[in-house]
């Protein structure tokens, strides 16, 4: 067994990411672009589009570094949110180009140029302050160019305004615009039409430019969810991102799911640290929202809301495994503590595994039982992202690749 994910034994709770995967889901995503632009089912075509991946958010909850290391040799971009988010992969060796898809400050510019990673940039002001920046350095920028196609959040307009901003960065001696983008607000969606809408204002503008003979290497704009249904995959488009999907997770319960096989990367587990029998009438944690009707075997788990366990699930209906089991939490969730029902557990005990994410199975391997990313923010009136990138840094990550590491015993 992997020695990192064996001395989590010895930790009160811990994020296990599983990098084969990561990898996986790449190459499903890789598979649906082939289909959708060959319409061959078997996505026999050879895959000829840059794959950008999205580890901005410390790759979504799972580990940007060690997530961008296990794959960078399956993409051509790496995309984040902030100039620092950049910084890091490069000092961890990441020589892949990187993109901030978001917006930045000009104090960030300096640092931008001379680490090569790429900007978003949607206003000429902004475009102006990074040449002089470049230049000043001796060296070239390179940007893409956001374009707002009813997102309302960055972009330049789709229009003969948005046109003479691009033409205006593509004149800078020390710019390069290497790409135009836009994002979808409602692609994941069952219903495309507004969709389809946006995508059509994302292609007038690209008419715009090659009117007037600009010619820009890369215009993207299919995210997970436009990937897997198809839009924004047609000849001209040079590149797909791939973001919530990377981690085996579908962007809704809208997307047809059976496009692509999609496996969750990360196990979030913890362990009972007391086990003992409660007698009918008493109460559990904070307020005593909880009082037995009964006598009761209950667990205290080590894991709560700074650990980025919701504690909105408190009187949810949440539940976690132990021995492949449903165990629903009773009562308040602490900061670094709740307590579960273990009526349905035979024989647990202190130290037991607890399964707050992912798959486990019971010791006889009879069954097995799954929570998802998707059943949490259910019960907590959120979207799965939300919930893995709230995992907290004090969750210790730990790896597996079962694919490179044989016997390693980390699969989900």
């Amino acid at each position: 067994m992997n020695k990192n994910y064996n001395d989590l034994i010895h930790e009160r709770c811990g994020a296990v990411v599983d990098l084969s995967a990561v990898r996986h889901n790449i190459s499903e995503l890789k598979r649906c672009h082939d289909i959708n632009m060959s319409g061959d089912p078997t996505g026999g075509r050879q895959h000829d589009c840059f794959v950008l991946a999205s580890v901005k958010a410390d790759a979504y909850g799972h580990g940007a570094v060690r997530v961008a290391q296990a794959i960078e040799e399956q993409v051509d971009y790496f995309a984040v949110a902030c100039t620092a988010e950049g910084l890091e992969l490069r000092e961890n060796g990441i020589k892949a180009r990187i993109l901030v898809l978001g917006p930045v400050f000009d104090t960030d510019f300096e640092a931008a140029v001379k680490n090569d990673i790429t900007l978003t940039v949607f206003d000429a002001e902004s475009g102006s302050l990074l040449e002089k920046t470049a230049r000043q350095l001796g060296l070239t920028a390179h940007l893409h160019l956001a374009v707002d196609t009813g997102m309302s959040r960055i972009g330049v307009m789709p229009d003969e305004d948005g046109l003479s901003v691009l033409k205006k960065l593509i004149s800078l001696e020390h710019i390069r615009v290497d790409g135009v983008f836009t994002h979808f607000a409602t692609a994941d969606e069952a219903d495309k039409t507004e969709a389809g809408k946006a995508l059509d204002r994302f292609n007038g503008f690209r008419r715009l430019a090659e009117a007037e003979g600009i010619r820009v290497p890369l215009w993207h704009c299919a995210n997970t969810a436009a990937v897997i249904d198809g839009i924004g995959a047609g000849d001209g488009f040079g590149m797909i991102r791939c973001g919530i999907g990377l981690y085996g997770l579908y962007p809704s319960a809208e997307v047809n799911r059976k496009n692509a096989d999609l496996r969750p990367a990360l196990k979030w587990r913890s362990f009972l640290t007391y086990v003992r029998t409660i007698r009918k009438g008493t109460s559990v944690s904070y307020g005593y929202r909880f009082t037995a009707d009964r006598d009761m075997v209950i667990g205290t788990v080590c894991c709560g809301y700074a650990d980025g366990y919701p504690r909105i699930m408190s009187g949810q209906g949440g539940e976690v495994l132990v021995r492949g089991r449903r165990c629903r939490i009773l009562g308040s969730i602490c900061m670094d503590q709740f307590m579960i029902d273990l009526s349905g557990v035979q024989d647990a005990v202190k130290g037991d595994e607890v399964v707050l994410m992912g798959t486990q199975e019971s010791p006889d391997g009879c069954f097995s039982d799954i929570i998802t990313a998707e059943e949490i923010a259910e019960k907590c009136g959120t979207i799965s992202y939300e919930i893995i990138c709230g995992i907290k840094q004090r969750v210790r990550r730990v790896y597996t690749d079962t694919d490179r590491e044989a016997g390693d015993g980390g699969a989900l």
